[in-house]
C-alpha cells in the first residue's frame, strides 16, 4: 500500500509539474564595445580595451573578463559569478567605464555597455542571394521581409546585416562653379 501511495503522488505530481518551453534565464554576463574610427588593432588595444579592462576589473564578482580588439573597435565581456545580480553588475560596470572616460582617447563615442539577454538573441536567420545586384537585393529585403516581419505580432525587431545602402555620388568641378560665379 505504501508503495502504491508513492507511485500515485508521484504520477498526480508528474502531471502538475510545470514546464516552460523557454525559461527566464538571467545570465550576470555584461559587454562593452567602445570604438574609435580609424584606429589601428594595436592602438585600440593599447588605448581602449587595457584601460576599460582596469576599470572594470576592481568590480566584485568577476569571473572573467575577455577583450577582443579590431581596428577601431574594442570589445569586452565580463563574467560574473552566477549568484551576482545581473542588473547590478551592469551597471556597476557603466559606473567604471562613465569614471575612465578620462582616460580614454578624445574622438571615441561613449562606451556602449550591455547586459547578455537570451530573449535578446535572434531566433530567426534568413540567408536572402540571387542574381540581381546586391543594392537590387537589399531594396528588396527591406521592402517584402523586413516590413512584413516587422509587422507580425510577438515580432521583436528585424535587422539586416550586409546590405549596401542606395548611395549617391555627386561629384562638383569647383572650377566651373567658380567661372559662374557660385560656391558649393
Amino acid at each position: 500500500m505504501l508503495i502504491a501511495l508513492l507511485v500515485v503522488l508521484g504520477i498526480l505530481s508528474y502531471q502538475r509539474l510545470g514546464v516552460d518551453l523557454y525559461p527566464a534565464i538571467e545570465l550576470p554576463y555584461v559587454g562593452v564595445i567602445a570604438t574609435l574610427p580609424g584606429a589601428s588593432v594595436e592602438e585600440v588595444e593599447s588605448r581602449l580595451a587595457k584601460p576599460i579592462e582596469e576599470a572594470i576589473n576592481p568590480i566584485e564578482g568577476i569571473d572573467t573578463i575577455e577583450a577582443t580588439a579590431s581596428e577601431g573597435v574594442a570589445s569586452i565581456r565580463v563574467g560574473f559569478v552566477l549568484e551576482r545580480d545581473p542588473q547590478q553588475a551592469a551597471q556597476d560596470v557603466r559606473d567604471n567605464v562613465a569614471a575612465a572616460m578620462g582616460d580614454l582617447p578624445p574622438g571615441i563615442s561613449p562606451p556602449i555597455v550591455r547586459r547578455f539577454d537570451l530573449e535578446a538573441i535572434p531566433i530567426l536567420q534568413i540567408a536572402i542571394s540571387g542574381d540581381r545586384d546586391l543594392r537590387e537585393l537589399t531594396e528588396i529585403t527591406r521592402e517584402q521581409v523586413e516590413e512584413e516581419l516587422e509587422t507580425l505580432r510577438g515580432v521583436g525587431s528585424v535587422s539586416i546585416a550586409g546590405d549596401r545602402e542606395r548611395a549617391i555620388h555627386i561629384i562638383v568641378d569647383t572650377d566651373q562653379l567658380d567661372a559662374f560665379g557660385l560656391s558649393i
